[in-house]
């Protein structure tokens, strides 16, 4: 660090960063220059800033003492410092950002005004701003050390030397791959006093005498994938399309009605402005040379309106484009009267291009960048409860283009009513067809859900005239949906009957396992997820957001509501892998919806399970193969404390690619030949990972339960006894087709060597029996069938084996569209002869029908996990009232068991 470059307010700022924080007094105490405020949240406190959230921006994360505030009159920000980050990515990045509500009237200073309240933060934006140097891999607090955070009142922004005049942060961090001498990761962070933007500088320098970082660990192809990252926090997305052409292309938003966040990144590489509808990020391939530096520029800004003309304008001006003014007005078609604050969505090439929104009076004026062919821009008018208007080219008029009157015509309402074919009414989905997504989503939906309390009643807006609808219930599973044609002016109410091509099978229950609310990177309200799930058929109701179990409590009451099953849970989501907790026991059930739950991301692997395990939970391998997967990080010497064996089933998501699903499958089975042998048992579980259930098309979409698990229950369905028999394997995950089975999944049958082991079951798909396989040990294909023409019977099938060891069953089913059902395996022990009766067996030996003494430390999931039994069965055998309460010298019966053990 050079004197030259820092002036601090503190003798000693840079402290190095051995955990998660660092000493609060390093930033101690001088006046702030008024423009531009920079302070801990302790700071603020003790000078009596209001923090009603715990910190400055509301509802924001940021709630540790040594986090970071940085505000003017326009926005505020909030750097992690002490808070963990989301992902578990290092500290140092973008945790809160809002727009500043000022009423000031005065000519007090920003801090006196903050302290008043005359100047305050709004509502926080996003979910996280973070800086990624290879894509989402295992970049964490602890392979990101030594880092330090420091405030500069000459910031020396970009990296030569010589300070700019302004003042900002600065965070220096380390990144390594294993065996590699660590890179310099330096990122600077400077808000302007009068902006409604940083800018942000990340300067990433590679010693002389350092080693070339040429090969992701996460990504294919040469180079290091490094940008930045935007989350948003419970509002829409957008990334605009390659093809308008650089830079309009080069950022990615997060916006509802009343702001809008952009992230400019002028040198991303446009076929990396990916992400999900939680998250999108700019990138480019990067290969770092030993004795190098490389520069990523990016530039945050925050709006207060859901527009993105700011950002068109800010783009124009980066690159001092020629601009044109285009105007016009919006009015109603059947009044003639102006249309209020319309939004005006300029296309280019039939690509959303930006939108601006208009004045009260309906008319509208703003820039474009001047092309060649103007005719490539077109133009139309959006508003709530409004058709969208045509589309218009532009006409030259003097200087100007006139977009002319664009008309809009409000929207009518109809009724749908959906029932069964008994005539009851069912949860269901509709889709508007024929009618383009908004591409401003808070104007307006094309996909509704039927009403939680009225059951088969929605209410829908549609445009004058015709209208197409596709009616679903139970998803592609149970039926096909239904499309239907109406008029507004004679179809204001119909009924649609529901076809049930494949009945509910008794004692088989389903649920999506991964499914997001609008918690951290979801945009889901939870009251839409228990809707849609309801619509797609699955009987117990599952919410598991990222190190979030905020909505768990509203959606719970909802499931109640309704007398429907519900199993809470959390992904817990450090940068090298995402799992799935789930609660055994009830007091960790009612932690979970009572918001008194929590695991820490920063955990060693080890830590993390054990947590786990002892709050009453297990711990699921979410998309293990996928960036930021269990076994990628492993494979990698990614996962921090090292891999730990410990954890307890392997998922199968519906949101990634086929290829990484069928390497889980690979994994799961060789885990299950190796269990023949002593080794662990580790169970598939299936989740769709639906963030958004808005998202049109349920062929090409995420949906609720698009992959699902369906347990086995003999009696009352509980989310206790759908655990149970996860656990237990007593399950199939399927993306479509339908498994009966006569033998149960997870269960073991004993024969002697030369007899026959025989396996039946049904199968259906409402899309059609394409092939049936039967693998075995060693992932072989054991016996098979297909089908020429796709079956759309229930098929009976039967297969009769003769193993000569020990092995394991498993049944996958293909449909018509390759969707999968994967069952768990059924075990087959291969006995030389009939096992000879045991007698006098010492009393530490379990044997049939056995009582245990516990022991200290011993919880019900582990005693049954111990001897190959349920909790539910020790719980009913024993009559606990509280399985948490138990103690050491307490006697068990252990169900099945018949001599006395300790």
């Amino acid at each position: 660090m050079k004197n030259n470059r820092f002036t601090f307010r503190s003798l000693f700022i840079a402290i190095f960063i051995l955990c998660f924080s660092f000493v609060p007094s390093a930033y101690a105490a001088e006046p702030h220059n008024d423009q531009v405020v920079i302070m801990t949240v302790q700071e603020l406190r003790d000078a009596g800033v209001p923090l009603p959230d715990g910190t400055f921006i509301k509802n924001g994360e940021a709630l540790s003492s040594d986090d970071l505030i940085m505000f003017n009159s326009h926005i505020a920000v909030a750097i992690s410092v002490g808070t963990p980050n989301p992902w578990g990515y290092p500290p140092n990045s973008i945790l809160d950002a809002s727009l500043m509500v000022d009423s000031r009237s005065g000519s007090e200073s920003l801090l006196d005004a903050a302290k008043n309240g005359s100047l305050k933060a709004g509502t926080d934006t996003i979910w996280d701003m973070e800086f990624l140097m290879d894509n989402w891999d295992s970049w964490g607090p602890e392979n990101s050390k030594p880092r330090t955070m420091m405030i500069s009142e000459n910031i020396d922004f970009d990296g030569d030397g010589v300070g700019d005049g302004n003042k900002g942060l600065v965070s220096t961090r380390k990144f390594a791959q294993e065996g590699k001498t660590p890179m310099d990761v330096v990122t600077y962070y400077v808000l302007g006093n009068d902006d409604n933007y940083l800018r942000i500088n990340t300067i990433v320098s590679n010693p002389a005498n350092g080693d070339a970082y040429d090969k992701s660990v996460s990504t294919d192809g040469p180079g290091l994938s490094t940008g930045y990252s935007l989350g948003n926090k419970g509002a829409f997305m957008f990334a605009p399309d390659k093809s308008v052409g650089a830079p309009y292309n080069k950022f990615v938003n997060t916006y509802n009605k009343e702001y809008s966040v952009s992230l400019i990144d002028l040198k991303a590489e446009t076929a990396d402005l990916w992400g999900s509808s939680g998250y999108k990020d700019t990138e480019r391939k990067t290969s770092y040379e030993p004795g190098k530096t490389y520069k990523f520029e990016a530039i945050f800004r925050i709006d207060n309106q859901g527009s993105l003309e700011g950002t068109l304008n800010q783009l124009m001006n980066e690159v001092k484009a020629e601009t044109v003014t285009v105007s016009g007005k919006v009015l109603d078609s059947a009044t003639s009267t102006p249309v209020k604050s319309p939004i005006i969505v300029v296309e280019k090439g039939e690509k959303t291009f930006t939108w601006v929104i208009g004045k009260e009076d309906g008319s509208f004026g703003f820039d474009l960048p001047k092309v060649e062919d103007m005719n490539t821009y077109k133009v139309y008018a959006l508003k709530e409860l409004y058709s969208p208007s045509e589309k218009a080219g532009l006409t030259l008029t003097g200087k100007a283009y006139d977009a002319g009157t664009l008309k809009l015509a409000s929207t009518e309402q109809i009724t749908v009513t959906v029932k069964n074919d008994a005539g009851q009414p069912i949860d269901a989905r509709v889709e508007l067809l024929g009618v383009t997504t908004p591409a401003v989503r808070y104007v307006a939906q094309t996909v509704f859900f039927t009403d939680l309390d009225n059951i088969g009643l929605a209410k829908i807006p549609v445009a004058t005239g015709p209208y197409n609808l596709e009616v679903s219930s139970g998803g592609y599973f149970e039926s096909l949906p239904i499309k239907i044609q109406g008029n507004s002016a004679t179809d204001k109410a119909t009924e649609v009957t529901i076809k049930k091509l494949i009945a509910p099978t008794a004692n088989w229950y389903s649920a999506d396992l991964h499914h997001h609310t609008n918690k951290s990177d979801g945009s889901t309200l939870p009251i839409n997820l228990i809707k849609s799930q309801l619509a797609n058929g699955l009987d117990v109701i599952v919410t598991s957001d990222h190190d979030s179990i905020a909505s768990n409590g509203e959606v719970a009451d909802y499931a109640s509501k309704r007398n429907v099953t519900y199993l809470p849970s959390l992904e817990v989501s450090p940068s090298w892998a995402h799992f799935g907790i789930f609660p055994v026991t009830p007091t960790a059930a009612t932690n979970m919806i009572t918001d008194k739950f929590s695991i820490d991301p920063y955990m060693d692997f080890p830590a993390m399970v054990k947590k786990a395990h002892d709050s009453g939970t297990i711990i699921v391998a979410n998309h293990p193969y996928i960036a930021y997967g269990l076994f990628t990080a492993q494979a990698a010497s990614a996962v921090p404390g090292g891999y730990d064996s410990n954890f307890d089933l392997i998922e199968i998501n519906g949101g990634v690619k086929a290829a990484k699903n069928q390497q889980a499958l690979d994994k799961a089975m060789d885990f299950w030949t190796a269990s023949l042998t002593g080794s662990k048992r580790y169970y598939l579980t299936g989740g769709s990972d639906t963030h958004d259930v808005l998202t049109p098309n349920m062929k090409t979409s995420l949906y609720s339960g698009k992959t699902r698990t369906y347990v086995n229950i003999p009696g009352e369905l509980t989310s206790a006894s759908y655990m149970d028999a996860l656990l237990k394997g007593n399950s199939y995950v399927t993306m479509g087709p339908i498994l009966y089975s006569n033998n149960l999944f997870g269960q073991s049958t004993s024969i002697n060597n030369g007899d026959k082991f025989s396996l039946s079951f049904d199968a259906m798909s409402v899309k059609g029996i394409s092939k049936v396989e039967i693998f075995t040990s060693g992932k072989k294909i054991a016996m098979s069938k297909e089908f020429a023409t796709p079956s759309m019977n229930r098929e009976s099938l039967s297969f009769s084996f003769e193993p000569n060891a020990s092995t394991w069953y498993n049944i996958i089913v293909t449909d018509a569209d390759g969707n999968k059902a994967i069952s768990n395996p059924m075990w087959v022990e291969v006995k030389a002869a009939p096992a000879a009766e045991v007698k006098g067996a010492p009393a530490t030996e379990v044997k049939s029908g056995a009582r245990y003494i516990v022991k200290q430390g011993d919880t019900v999931y582990h005693i049954a996990i111990r001897y190959g039994t349920t909790m539910q069965a020790i719980i009913l055998a024993n009559n606990l009232h509280n399985p948490d309460l138990i103690y050491p010298g307490q006697s068990f019966i252990i169900p099945g068991l018949s001599e006395f053990t300790k």
